[in-house]
C-alpha cells in the first residue's frame, strides 16, 4: 500500500486489498474481474494525462480520488502500535474524538487497512437516531459470526448462546440446536448474562484471531448501549480486542443517555488501558501540504493553501467540499496538467470567492445536481443517514431505472456511496452534514408528509417482519405526528426494548405512546399505558420512578367518570407491594392496600381482592413498625 510506496495509485491499492480480503465474498470472484480491475487502473493514468484539459467542472470531481492522510502521522503511528499490541495479547480501548469533518473516518480507514494486512479481523457498527438498543454491538457481532460454522459458533458463545440469540435473532439460523430456554433469575441477573455473553463472544473470537471492533458515532447511543460499552471496554485487557470508539464531544445530546455517555467516556479515559486520540483541525502548513499532495503539484501552493485555510480553518472535510465546489463552478481547473485558477498570475487569492461555512459549502455542491437528483436525495435524507434502495424506491414513486440514474449521479459527485449489506442494496450519505443540509431545507409540513410516507413504505416492504423495524416506525410516525401509529409502534418498540433490558428506551417509547393516546382522547389506552410504565419501572428496580408512575396512573384513574373499580384496585395493590419488594416501610403502602380492598367490597371472590389480602399479609409480616411489635 501507499505507506510503503507513495507512488502506488489508489485504484491499484484498492485492487490489492480486495485480493487480500479475509472474507471470500469480498474478493474478486473470477480472473476476468481481476483483469478488468487492473485494466481500469492501468488506463486511469493515461486517461488523466491525455484528457487533462478536458477535466473540468463536475467531470473532474468524479475523478478526484480520496484525499491523502496529512497531519495525522503521530495519531496513525499510535493506532498502529495499539493494533500490534492487540495481536500480541494487549487488548485496549481508544476514544477517538473530534468535531464533524475533522478526519476521524479517514484515520480509521488507514488503521483498518493496516490491521487487515496484519491479519486482524475487523468488524464495525455505528449508533444513529432511531437505532434499536445495542445496535452498534449487534451489527458488529452479526458480522463477526457470519461464515462461522454452527459447532464453532456454539462453542464461542458457550452458556450465553440463548441470550445472544435473543439480542440477535439472526444467529438462531446458525444455531439450530439452541432451543427456547425459559428465562431464569431477576431482570438484572438476565441483563448481566447478556452483557457477559457479548464480552465472552468477543474474547473467544479474539483468542483465535485478533479483533478490531470499531464503533462510530457513539454520541448517539442509547443508555443500554452505553452500559454495554462500559462492560465490554473494561474487559478488553484480558483479550486480543482493540475497541475503538469514535464520537463528537460537542454533539453529545443533553439527555440522560448523553449524560451517561459522558460519564462513561470520562471514567474510561482515566484508565491505563484506554488511549484518547483527539483530532484537531489542520494547521495552515498542513493544509498547504494536503493541497500539494492532492494536486500532485511540484511546488507548495503557499498562497492558495493559506486562502483555503482562512476559509476552512483547517477542517479536512470542509477543505474537500470547497475544492470540489471550486472545480464544479469552474473557478479551479486543470491547465497543462496542473491545478490552476484565474488568480494565479496576480497571486492574490483574497479575491477568490469560497463558502464561509461547511453548511454553505455543502449547499454549493448540491446546487450543481440536477433537480430530480436533489429531490431524490431530500427524500433519502428523511429516511436517514443510511437508506435502502427499496425503501427509497417506494417513497419516491419513480421507476427503478430513473432512481438508479439519480443515485449514480450522486455517487459520481461523491455525495452518496454504496455500503455492504446482506440481502439488500443500501446507500449512505458520504457525510452527516450532507444529509442534515438536505433535511433542514425541507419545509416542515412536507417533512411530516415524507416521514409518513417512509413509515408506510416500511410497513409495505416489511409487513411480515416488522420486528426489526419497530424503532424506525416509531421514529418516522412520531416525526409525522401520526398519533394513531405512534400508539401502536411506540408500544411495540417499548416491549422489544424491555425484552433486552433497555429500560430507558422502553420508558421513552411508552411516554410517546401515552402522549399520543392523550391526543387521541383514548382514556382507556392511556391508563393501560401508564400502568405499563409503572410495571416497567418496577422491573427496572427504580423505586422513585415506580412510585411516581403508579401514582400518576392512579390519580388519572380517579379522574375518569366511568372508571373500573378493578383497575383502581389493581393499581392500589401494585402500590401496596413496594414494601415486600424493597423492604421499605411506608405508611402509604397500607393506605393503598386498604383502598384497594374497599373498591372490591362488592366482589369478595375477585382474584384481585385475593392478591390484595396476600399483599396485606406480607406487609404486616415483613414490615411491622415498632408500634406494632
Amino acid at each position: 500500500p501507499h505507506w510503503h510506496n507513495p507512488s502506488v495509485p489508489q485504484g491499484l491499492e484498492n485492487a490489492i486489498l480486495k485480493l487480500l480480503a479475509k472474507d471470500p465474498v469480498r474478493r474478486y470472484q473470477s480472473a476476468r474481474e481481476v483483469l478488468e480491475a487492473l485494466t481500469a487502473v492501468r488506463g486511469t493514468g493515461t486517461l488523466l494525462a491525455a484528457e487533462a484539459e478536458k477535466l473540468a467542472g463536475p467531470t473532474l470531481v468524479e475523478r478526484l480520488g480520496r484525499s491523502p492522510l496529512v497531519g495525522r502521522e503521530g495519531e496513525l503511528a499510535r493506532l498502529k502500535e495499539l493494533v500490534d499490541g492487540a495481536i500480541t495479547g494487549g487488548g485496549a480501548v481508544v476514544l477517538l474524538t473530534g468535531p464533524l469533518g475533522v478526519g476521524k473516518t479517514r484515520l480509521i480507514e488507514e488503521t483498518i487497512t493496516y490491521a487487515r494486512l496484519r491479519g486482524v479481523t475487523v468488524v464495525s457498527g455505528n449508533a444513529y437516531e432511531s437505532a434499536p438498543p445495542y445496535e452498534p454491538f449487534a451489527r458488529a457481532l452479526l458480522d463477526l459470526a457470519r461464515g462461522v460454522d454452527s459447532e464453532t459458533l456454539a462453542a464461542r458463545l458457550g452458556e450465553f448462546a440463548p441470550e445472544l440469540v435473543g439480542l440477535i435473532p439472526e444467529l438462531g439460523r446458525q444455531l439450530p440446536r439452541i432451543g427456547d430456554r425459559a428465562a431464569a433469575g431477576s431482570p438484572e441477573d438476565r441483563k448481566n448474562r447478556l452483557f457477559a455473553g457479548v464480552a465472552q463472544f468477543l474474547g473467544g473470537m479474539s483468542s483465535h484471531t485478533p479483533l478490531l471492533l470499531f464503533l462510530d458515532d457513539m454520541h448517539f447511543s442509547d443508555a443500554a448501549t452505553v452500559e454495554l460499552l462500559q462492560h465490554v471496554a473494561r474487559r478488553t485487557q484480558a483479550s486480543r480486542v482493540l475497541l475503538i470508539v469514535a464520537h463528537r464531544p460537542d454533539d453529545v445530546p443533553a439527555t440522560p443517555a448523553g449524560r451517561l455517555f459522558g460519564q462513561v467516556t470520562h471514567a474510561l479515559s482515566r484508565e491505563g488501558f484506554c488511549t484518547t486520540v483527539a483530532l484537531r483541525p489542520l494547521s495552515d502548513e498542513q493544509v498547504i501540504d494536503l493541497i500539494q499532495q492532492v494536486a500532485n503539484h511540484p511546488r507548495r501552493p503557499e498562497r492558495f493553501g493559506r486562502r483555503i485555510y482562512e476559509v476552512t480553518e483547517g477542517n479536512p472535510y470542509f477543505i474537500e467540499e470547497v475544492i470540489k465546489g471550486l472545480f464544479e463552478q469552474g473557478t479551479l481547473y486543470i491547465k497543462d496538467g496542473q491545478w490552476s485558477t484565474a488568480f494565479d498570475e496576480i497571486q492574490d487569492y483574497s479575491l477568490l470567492e469560497a463558502p464561509t461555512s461547511v453548511h454553505a459549502a455543502v449547499e454549493t455542491r448540491l446546487r450543481h445536481l440536477s433537480d430530480p437528483t436533489r429531490q431524490i436525495l431530500a427524500q433519502a435524507a428523511v429516511i436517514g443517514r443510511q437508506f435502502s434502495f427499496d425503501t427509497l424506491l417506494t417513497v419516491a414513486g419513480v421507476d427503478e431505472g430513473s432512481l438508479l440514474d439519480r443515485l449514480e449521479e450522486a455517487i459520481r459527485a461523491q455525495l452518496v456511496r454504496e455500503v455492504r449489506s446482506a440481502g439488500e442494496d443500501v446507500y449512505e450519505f458520504a457525510q452527516p452534514m450532507l444529509r442534515q443540509v438536505l433535511y433542514d431545507a425541507i419545509p416542515r409540513r412536507r417533512r411530516r408528509l415524507l416521514h409518513r410516507q417512509v413509515g408506510e413504505a416500511l410497513e409495505t416492504l416489511y409487513g411480515r417482519k416488522l420486528e426489526a423495524y419497530l424503532e424506525a416506525l416509531a421514529y418516522h410516525f412520531a416525526e409525522a405526528e401520526d398519533a394513531e401509529k405512534i400508539v401502536r409502534y411506540a408500544q411495540l418498540a417499548a416491549t422489544k426494548a424491555a425484552a433486552v433490558f433497555a429500560y430507558a428506551d422502553a420508558a421513552k417509547y411508552l411516554q410517546q405512546a401515552i402522549t399520543a393516546a392523550e391526543e387521541l382522547d383514548r382514556s382507556t389506552d392511556r391508563l393501560e399505558l401508564m400502568e405499563k410504565l409503572g410495571d416497567l419501572m418496577f422491573a427496572a428496580g427504580g423505586r422513585e420512578e415506580t412510585t411516581r408512575a403508579y401514582e400518576d396512573a392512579f390519580q388519572f384513574w380517579k379522574s375518569l367518570p366511568a372508571a373500573s373499580n378493578v383497575d383502581g384496585a389493581r393499581l392500589c395493590r401494585k402500590l401496596g407491594e413496594f414494601g415486600t419488594r424493597w423492604a421499605q416501610y411506608n405508611p402509604r403502602t397500607r393506605e393503598h392496600i386498604t383502598e384497594g380492598l374497599r373498591l372490591l367490597e362488592d366482589v369478595p371472590d375477585h382474584p384481585e381482592r385475593v392478591k390484595l389480602i396476600i399483599a396485606r399479609a406480607f406487609d404486616h409480616y415483613y414490615l411491622r413498625p415498632e408500634a406494632e411489635c
